[in-house]
């Protein structure tokens, strides 16, 4: 049987020289044992990869839940006091417009007479605090008028002035004009 002798020296270089006597279908039964064995672990990491991803999902979002319960937990606590500050500063701009020298009704009244042409008189002076005040009055000619509103537009008490209508009347058989002029105080909210 070793006729020729066995010359290990033709093997390539590395390679076991072993003689197998295993029949063929225990070595195709080995190997598909093995892809079974393989086949079976792949599986089981891609469960586990896959179950894990669904625990991190569904822990990310549980623990966003939380988060966001606490803030709205915490956003509970402060609403109250928050609305409470707000009634307060509220109350204070009030206050505060209330005091405010050019908004009084005597400031405004020393700023009308101040401005006020001659041969012109006032017949109502209508102050409404920190938002408006409306004056009627009349004058011999329309000048005066055009001349007392323009005075009242330089004034720094006024934001802006409406000319109201002009119109001609009689008084004492004498033709005057009578006017109406609403000046409004700023931070009042009437803008054009």
């Amino acid at each position: 049987m070793l006729q020729p002798p066995f010359k290990p020296a033709l093997t390539p270089r590395g390679a076991r020289t072993v003689v197998d006597f295993t029949p063929m279908e225990w070595h195709a039964k080995s190997a598909e044992r093995l892809l079974r064995r393989r086949l079976a672990v792949a599986a089981g990491v891609v469960f586990l990869g896959w179950l894990a991803l669904l625990m991190l999902l569904f822990g990310g979002q549980a623990l966003e839940q939380q988060r966001v319960r606490h803030l709205e937990d915490r956003l509970a606590t402060f609403k109250a006091p928050a609305e409470e500050v707000r009634t307060l500063q509220n109350k204070v701009r009030s206050f505060e417009r209330s005091l405010a020298r050019n908004r009084m009704a005597l400031e405004s009244l020393r700023e009308i007479s101040r401005l006020l042409p001659p041969d012109t008189n006032i017949s109502s002076f209508q102050f409404k605090q920190g938002r408006q005040l409306i004056v009627r009055g009349e004058a011999s000619t329309v000048n005066p008028i055009y001349d007392f509103k323009q005075a009242l537009d330089e004034s720094r008490i006024f934001e802006r002035t409406e000319m109201g209508s002009v119109q001609p009347g009689r008084r004492r058989n004498v033709t005057v004009q009578t006017f109406q002029i609403t000046g409004f105080f700023p931070g009042s909210g009437q803008t054009r």
